[in-house]
């Protein structure tokens, strides 16, 4: 028992320090491309923001399915400012949700075994990809935290049959929804796994009816809310970004590729890691098939059942989707919501195969430490982001122009931006950071201005001949050029 303890005391000690890290990247990286965005939605009034509205009360062509973010991004700088790590505050409380909602799983599931104790808290947070997102102020890292504690309050209804659990595993569906669209997947998923346990234990008269009516009614709030600016975000998505390629290129190995953070491995690694994924799969599979034909009804309620179907749901529903409207694959930072469940999966299969093996507990969750260990630290990075990591050099280059214009007063100080770096600059130039209003900004469209300064990648800098290298930055190369 007091080993127990002492694995439980660990786990709050590694999720303390993983929160420390999430702070840290939330207050020192720069703004992003697509934070500057949503901070531009956040200054609309909420019924605008909700609806995906233009100021003007119009429609708006810019998809924007952070919903809950947004108007979470909105209160959170009313009450502290609009510094950045204001605008990333609810993503970092959605973490220590997160964490605690992943404690509370290891604590009632896997306390067997000091050994497997550790193996939600490994696959949960071991994956920096995953982790950026709660630095963030984006909606895809507080929509896999809502997903996560839905997935724990399905699973402890399904044991406990209390309702408190049921209501906590359909409210947090629907904020997963709301924080972040792709999460209609589990959603729907989740409404039909709900229908599906009450049929199969025949539960009768004001039970059924208590629940059936407590899950439509949370369906159709959520369903209301989200509905119009659904509508308009699946028209700007379809025109921005049209579906091509298939479910494993799009999906699978974008997920292994970011799993990895793409750090000093050859493509065959990603492949590799995609197929072991998909072999995991189809092991969990006939694992689940042997125990329904041993159990029958009662495997409805087995953990990795429920957290299996629960993925093939969620991948049907998907494919539905994607050949009925013609919408793309989850990709790149959409696709985590399979990584999550993924997780979930592997984390209960691994529970089943090795429960009373002590041996087996030790050796798979020590592999599992090693790899996962060894991947976080090639992949950590505390200076950006992976999915926007060209935007890391923003507050360098802004104090390089600014050494310039001091040791320079009579220069006339002008900055042209390349198409990607453009939001993140003029977030802080709206912010007036480090007093930043003297700088006159333009993006690389502007074919006609010279300004002294300009800012973009290496492939560039053929197109802008009148300006030479003063700085380079980061790995990328990215230039900041004087015109001559």
């Amino acid at each position: 028992m007091n080993r127990l303890i002492t694995g439980k005391v660990a786990i709050v000690i590694v999720l303390a320090a993983l929160s420390f890290f999430v702070i840290y990247k939330a207050v020192h990286i720069p703004i992003t491309f697509d934070e500057s965005s949503s901070f531009g939605l956040c200054e609309q009034p909420v019924w605008q923001i909700m609806m995906n509205q233009n100021w003007d009360g119009s429609p708006s062509n810019w998809p924007n399915n952070h919903i809950l973010n947004t108007i979470l991004m909105k209160y959170s700088s009313a009450m502290f400012g609009t510094q950045p790590w204001a605008l990333r505050l609810p993503n970092i409380l959605a973490f220590i949700l997160f964490g605690l909602g992943m404690y509370l799983l290891a604590r009632r599931y896997f306390s067997d075994s000091l050994w497997l104790l550790f193996v939600p808290v490994i696959l949960m947070f071991g994956n920096p990809y995953l982790l950026d997102f709660y630095s963030l102020a984006r909606g895809y890292g507080m929509g896999c935290a809502f997903m996560a504690c839905s997935i724990l309050g399905l699973l402890t209804y399904t044991s406990s049959h209390q309702m408190r659990w049921y209501y906590i595993a359909t409210i947090f569906a629907g904020l997963a929804l709301y924080a972040q669209f792709t999460f209609l997947l589990y959603w729907l998923a989740i409404q039909i796994i709900l229908f599906g346990i009450l049929v199969l234990e025949g539960l009768q008269g004001r039970r059924i009816w208590h629940e059936l009516l407590a899950t439509g009614i949370v369906a159709l709030i959520f369903a209301g809310l989200c509905w119009y600016p659904l509508l308009h975000t699946q028209k700007g998505i379809s025109h921005d970004f049209p579906t091509s390629g298939g479910f494993f290129d799009i999906t699978i190995l974008s997920s292994a590729a970011n799993f990895i953070y793409t750090k000093k491995t050859a493509g065959l690694y990603t492949e590799v890691l995609s197929w072991i994924a998909v072999g995991i799969v189809i092991i969990s599979g006939i694992y689940c098939l042997k125990k329904a034909y041993k159990d029958g009804k009662q495997t409805f309620t087995d953990p990795l059942t429920l957290l299996f179907m629960t993925l093939i749901l969620v991948w049907a529903i998907n494919m539905l989707q994607a050949n009925i409207f013609h919408s793309m694959y989850p990709g790149q930072r959409t696709a985590l919501i399979y990584y999550v469940l993924f997780a979930f999966v592997l984390m209960f299969l691994i529970r089943d195969m090795i429960a009373g093996d002590v041996i087996g507990a030790k050796v798979l969750t020590s592999v599992l430490v090693i790899f996962f260990i060894v991947n976080f630290y090639r992949a950590v990075n505390l200076k950006s982001v992976r999915e926007w990591s060209y935007d890391a050099y923003t507050y360098d280059v802004v104090n390089y122009i600014d050494t310039y214009r001091q040791k320079h007063p009579e220069a006339k100080i002008g900055l042209k931006l390349g198409g990607h770096f453009f939001p993140s600059f003029f977030y802080y130039h709206y912010m007036n950071y480090n007093k930043l209003r003297w700088l006159d900004m333009v993006t690389r469209f502007d074919t006609v201005t010279q300004p002294l300064f300009f800012y973009g990648t290496a492939e560039e800098r053929p197109i802008f001949k009148n300006y030479i290298p003063v700085q380079i930055f980061g790995p990328d190369s990215q230039m900041l050029m004087m015109h001559r």
